[in-house]
Formats: structure tokens, sequence, C-alpha cells
């Protein structure tokens, strides 16, 4: 099979940046909506329980701790899988890898701001926002694409 040309992969990169860029602005969407609706809208979803609000955070966290290392396991093996292959198919494996630990991010963001939604917990909206702010930090620009994959991108 034939290298793809430098115009298909500046293409399959900014596509890729760009559906990076929709989890992480799904995240935000979501974050500012519930916000809105939490202190605009006049408090919580749901009465306050605090026992069941620390259940939840516990759950946050762990979601956290699992999650997100989960996710960057999982995207360097698949980058491990690919190298020395051809050029497109370390890209697309690039852009499963990336979608998988994206979404993987983008699920612990959604519940901490879900929690704090219904719960009016301020602590799981930081920690929502620290998520969504690992995710932005793992924006694949083109530096950081041409060491996750090891290609020379034009």
């Amino acid at each position: 099979m034939s290298e793809p040309g430098q115009d298909k992969i500046k293409e399959i990169a900014r596509l890729l940046r760009i559906l990076y860029g929709a989890l992480v602005a799904g995240a935000l969407f979501l974050m500012v909506v519930a916000i809105l609706l939490v202190e605009v809208g006049g408090g919580s979803l749901a009465p306050v329980d605090p026992s069941f609000s620390r259940y939840l955070l516990v759950f946050l966290l762990v979601l956290v701790a699992t999650s997100l290392p989960a996710g960057m396991v999982l995207f360097r093996k698949q980058m491990i899988g690919v190298q020395g292959r051809e050029t497109m198919e370390v890209l697309n494996a690039y852009r499963s890898a990336l979608v998988v630990r994206g979404a993987l991010a983008e699920g612990v963001s959604f519940f901490g701001t879900i929690v704090y939604l219904i719960q009016h917990n301020y602590t799981a909206l930081i920690i929502a926002f620290v998520v969504i702010c690992y995710m932005i930090l793992l924006f694949p620009h083109r530096g950081r694409m041409e060491r996750d994959t090891g290609l020379e991108l034009p």
C-alpha cells in the first residue's frame, strides 16, 4: 500500500483536532448548562443529602483514579502496537486511541458535572473542571501528534 500524500495527512490531523475539540467542547457545554441551572435556576435538582453526596463524591474520585490512568495505559498500548507500521495504519490507531482516552476523561467530567447538578456539590464541579483541563492539556496539536505517533507530520 502506498503512503498517503501530505495533503491527506494534514486533513486527517485537522479532523483529529476537530474530533478531540468536540469532546472537550461537549464537556464544557454540559458544565456551563449545569452551572446556569443550579446558580440561576435556584439550586440543585434533588434534595441535598450529605451522606448520598459523599458517596457520589467517593465514586467520582474512584472514577478519576481508574479512568484517567486506564485511558493513558490503553492509549500507550494501542500506539506501541502500531510502531513501525504504515502511516495510515498508525493514524487510524492514533484516532482510536485518542477517542478512547478522551471519552474516558469526558465520562468522568460528565459524572462530576452531574453530581454537581443534582447535589450542588462544588467539589464535584471542581474535579470535573480539572478533568476538562487535563483533556485540554492532551489536545492533539502537531507536536503532540508527532510525539505520540512517531511520525513526522507536514
